[in-house]
């Protein structure tokens, strides 16, 4: 089951997809798409947040081993977050900036359309088409990954400090526990995507945590150490992977209502003189 926590941590919470999108945006502007049209908008938050969606329905698929008609339900359910998230996140327009795809998609981080925001509301649809034994499986497993997640965070933190103070193996367990017991790693970490691409820049750490643990010499080489306060960034892996990989195969969700709607419209447009007309020309 660790196997299965990690994989699907390092799912929805890999490289950015924010610069994605607005390349995406850019190249739909340059083709003369109009980014003011709020439509768009949605489709575009819609195909970023999917896959993180779809990472969360697999998560409990597997883990709780869902029926057919659980999964059924559960699509619909999650899809109806997913549309209710884009719409909101397609709300938001600088003044004088309706076309600036960097522009607007910075916005849903100001309003706080975070990572926990969109959790919260995918767990309040999944838990009620559990049943009690499976609601404990869930509850349980949520528990151990964020707890995987946050102990992910400190050993890699433990790992970039370690390569330039040279920690004792008592130093590196206080600190690994001081960081664990602290506010930090659940309100402010570098995105994991962080360690990859910037692991040459140390993340702002609470002084209590580490300095008490160093002798003078490191002291002097840790206050030197450049770092960076990864608050403003964390957005960039907010919500997984980009639109060009699809990692999950066992689970599906539906299309957009907005999609849904057209397509019926269309077809309810359809006169019977016109659809008849079609199935003679098709004979």
């Amino acid at each position: 089951m660790k196997y299965l926590l990690a994989i699907l941590l390092l799912l929805n919470s890999t490289l950015p997809c924010l610069a994605q999108v607005v390349f995406q945006a850019d190249m739909l502007q340059a083709q003369g798409v109009d980014m003011s049209d709020e439509d768009v908008r949605f489709r575009m938050w819609r195909q970023k947040m999917e896959p993180f969606v779809q990472v969360e329905f697999s998560f409990a698929n597997r883990i709780c081993r869902l029926d057919a008609d659980q999964q059924k339900k559960m699509a619909a359910a999650l899809g109806k977050v997913l549309d209710k998230s884009a719409e909101e996140a397609a709300q938001f327009i600088p003044p004088n900036n309706a076309n600036r795809a960097g522009a607007w998609m910075a916005q849903p981080q100001q309003a706080n359309m975070k990572r926990e925001a969109l959790v919260e509301q995918i767990e309040q649809a999944i838990e009620p088409l559990l049943n009690d034994e499976q609601q404990a499986i869930y509850r349980t497993e949520l528990q151990a990954r964020t707890e995987f997640r946050r102990e992910t965070i400190v050993d890699n933190v433990l790992s970039m400090l370690d390569k330039r103070l040279a920690f004792t193996n008592d130093q590196s367990s206080a600190i690994r526990r001081d960081l664990l017991a602290d506010d930090w790693v659940d309100d402010s970490p570098p995105p994991l995507h962080a360690f990859l691409q910037n692991a040459q820049y140390i993340p702002q750490l609470p002084d209590n945590c580490i300095t008490p643990h160093l002798n003078k010499a490191q002291s002097m080489i840790y206050k030197g150490l450049q770092k960076v306060n990864w608050g403003q960034n964390d957005w960039e892996d907010n919500f997984g992977f980009g639109n060009s990989i699809q990692p999950i195969d066992d689970v599906k969700l539906p299309p957009a209502s907005k999609e849904e709607s057209e397509t019926s419209t269309t077809e309810d447009s359809v006169s019977p003189d016109a659809s008849n007309q079609a199935d003679e020309e098709k004979q």
